[in-house]
């Protein structure tokens, strides 16, 4: 949409479903390459010695980079039907500045509060959870099992991950295109 050429897809003999599919895998990969190579160069050796389960760390993060492909389709489709194309995105530049102020404030923590504060809180939540006050959700660490390659675990996220991609690509396609 940014560049434009869309038109120029939609004019193959190709069907638009097909196009904005390829377009959406394309988006997949390009947001999972920013955390897999990372992941590749530290988790090899380890694999090669003889830890074979940890390439599950992959296909959790191409499971999260579908999912978050497929989600960023809903969005950007509930975004196009509420306000437009024009608007959405205005909106999502200026949603984008936000979260990545967050995160660099989140990441600063430390320093803006100072390290007292920052231990004491940190502190604060380990005796919470030891104590039984903070109960973590059912499946809270479906994530962490997938990666350290727990069969079961891994299958949920990867059927969880294909499946949010699919539905935004497969169902939306078309009105995407439209």
């Amino acid at each position: 949409y940014e560049r434009g050429d869309l038109d120029l897809l939609f004019s193959s003999p190709l069907s638009p479903r097909r196009v904005l599919f390829v377009r959406a895998l394309g988006l997949a990969v390009n947001a999972g390459l920013w955390f897999m190579l990372p992941a590749v160069l530290l988790l090899t050796p380890a694999i090669v010695m003889g830890h074979p389960h940890w390439a599950g760390v992959f296909v959790v993060l191409a499971s999260a980079a579908l999912a978050a492909s497929g989600v960023g389709l809903l969005l950007a489709m509930a975004l196009f039907a509420l306000i437009g194309p024009r608007r959405t995105r205005t909106v999502a530049q200026v949603m984008a500045a936000l979260i990545g102020a967050a995160f660099f404030l989140a990441s600063q923590y430390r320093n803006l509060m100072g390290e007292k504060a920052s231990e004491s809180l940190f502190a604060r939540i380990a005796l919470d959870v030891r104590d039984g006050r903070i109960q973590p959700p059912p499946f809270a660490d479906l994530p962490l099992r997938a990666a350290v390659g727990q069969p079961i675990p891994l299958l949920i996220l990867l059927a969880i991950g294909l499946g949010v991609f699919l539905f935004a690509a497969r169902v939306l396609g078309r009105r995407f295109a439209d």
